[in-house]
C-alpha cells in the first residue's frame, strides 16, 4: 500500500487499493504511451535519411543513426509519458478500504477524496 492524505496533507494511513491504482496508472502510461514515439520516430527518421542518398541501408552509419533515433524517441517519449498523469492522484474514498469511508475533515465536513503520490 501507499500513504494517503486528506486535502490539507494530513496523513490518513496506508491503502492497498490506492497502491494498486497507482501501479495500474503507472504501468498503463509506460506500456501504452512510452513505446509510441520510440516505435514511430525511428522509421520516419530512417526513411528521411535514406531519401537523402547519403547513407545506405545496413551500413555502420545507418545502424548508428537508427540507434540514435531510438534513443531520441525514448529520451522524448519517457518525459512525455510521465507528464500524462499527475504525480499526485486524487482518489474517491468509495474506491478505498472501509477504514477510509466516513472520514471527516478538520471543519467537520465529510472527506470525499484522498490524495496519494503516484510515484515515478
Amino acid at each position: 500500500g501507499i500513504e494517503v492524505s486528506d486535502a490539507d496533507g494530513n496523513p490518513l494511513g496506508r491503502s492497498v487499493a490506492a497502491g494498486q491504482t497507482a501501479v495500474f496508472r503507472t504501468v498503463t502510461t509506460r506500456s501504452m504511451f512510452l513505446p509510441v514515439l520510440s516505435l514511430l520516430f525511428p522509421p520516419a527518421a530512417m526513411r528521411a535519411v535514406y531519401a537523402t542518398g547519403l547513407v545506405s541501408a545496413g551500413t555502420a552509419a545507418a545502424i548508428a543513426i537508427e540507434v540514435a533515433a531510438v534513443g531520441v524517441g525514448l529520451a522524448v517519449g519517457l518525459p512525455a509519458a510521465l507528464a500524462l498523469q499527475p504525480l499526485q492522484m486524487e482518489l474517491d474514498v468509495g474506491s478505498l478500504e472501509p477504514q477510509f469511508q466516513g472520514l471527516k475533515r478538520a471543519d467537520g465536513s465529510p472527506c470525499t477524496h484522498v490524495y496519494a503520490s503516484k510515484g515515478m
